[in-house]
């Protein structure tokens, strides 16, 4: 069996999307791929909509760890045998030239790791934005100064979800390890410590102008604030800037920016989850000496463990 250069990997739990996703991964220009779905559900659903594709470059597995925090992607990684990674999103889908713009910008920066400008719809595929970080023709690096004095500091993921990236792992012996920060497993922002790692490591990060993928919005999506875990995408950007400022990747000046928006954020979504009100009274005063205290790091402890409790209810 030839390797192939692309590993397109789809972790699958959905359904209603998926059929369009693995269409948009057969379409790319680029030929030489493998699509690798790794099903995250007790049933056949996702099994029997796979097997209507006979496309020889599909491969389909159920995830042996199933419904445990990052194990259908960490299989889908263990499992790919191309050098470059592109992750798709059963809910989302790529347009044609997706890896192709992508291969081209890593090619010429030397860059591990490239995203393209992405479209924001709806269930219905309707297009809701379409914001764009890089402007112009040449594809564009991301500095460190930037990434974290700008985007983190910020709060914002201007770099889009892991449906918009694809990764070069040529020399990256451990790439499941760069999903955590401070060791730990992100609950809702996975994407962002993937990328402040691959700043931290100066492995580099470009980004080209052209639209290549589509993010959907939508009931169902594990992002939005109905979902039990949606407080960690609120606090996990708070570990994220203070861990940036203890780094020294973040200056003083921008995490002070960053920090009344940060209250701002815990204030407007306290009265749903009661564990922001914690990290909130922490944000009231700038920290002195440290930003990762030791009250912050039991507030998070706190607060992933008030979400467990959270999904355990709704589960019942």
């Amino acid at each position: 069996m030839t390797t192939p250069l692309v590993s397109i990997l789809i972790p699958a739990f959905r359904t209603t999307w998926l059929d369009l996703a693995m269409a948009s991964a057969v379409a790319q220009t680029v030929r030489d791929v493998e699509i690798i779905v790794s099903d995250d559900t007790r049933d056949e659903r996702v099994a029997n909509i796979v097997q209507k594709w006979s496309d020889p470059r599909i491969r389909y597995m159920k995830n042996p760890n199933r419904g445990l925090i990052c194990t259908n992607r960490n299989n889908l990684i263990a499992q790919a045998r191309g050098r470059y990674l592109k992750f798709l999103f059963d809910d989302d889908f790529l347009l044609p030239h997706s890896i192709e713009s992508l291969l081209a910008a890593v090619e010429a920066s030397g860059a591990k790791l490239a995203f393209h400008s992405r479209h924001v719809v709806d269930g219905d595929g309707c297009v809701l934005a379409s914001p764009q970080l890089v402007t112009g023709a040449a594809p564009q690096r991301l500095s460190r100064d930037f990434f974290f004095n700008q985007l983190i500091a910020h709060a914002a993921n201007l770099i889009g979800e892991p449906s918009n990236i694809l990764i070069d792992t040529a020399g990256i012996p451990d790439l499941q390890r760069l999903f955590t920060i401070q060791q730990r497993h992100m609950g809702f922002l996975s994407d962002v410590a993937l990328y402040a790692n691959f700043m931290r490591l100066d492995l580099g990060i470009v980004g080209v102008a052209q639209f290549g993928s589509a993010f959907r919005v939508h009931a169902q999506q594990t992002s939005g604030a109905g979902y039990a875990g949606y407080s960690a995408g609120l606090f996990e950007w708070d570990l994220f800037r203070r861990w940036s400022a203890e780094c020294g990747y973040m200056s003083r000046d921008a995490f002070e920016q960053g920090r009344e928006m940060q209250r701002q954020m815990y204030q407007a979504h306290v009265a749903r989850f009661p564990e922001l009100a914690y990290f909130n009274r922490l944000n009231a005063q700038a920290p002195q000496e440290h930003f990762l205290t030791r009250d912050f790091m039991e507030a998070l402890n706190l607060g992933y463990s008030t979400i467990a409790l959270r999904k355990f209810a709704r589960a019942r």
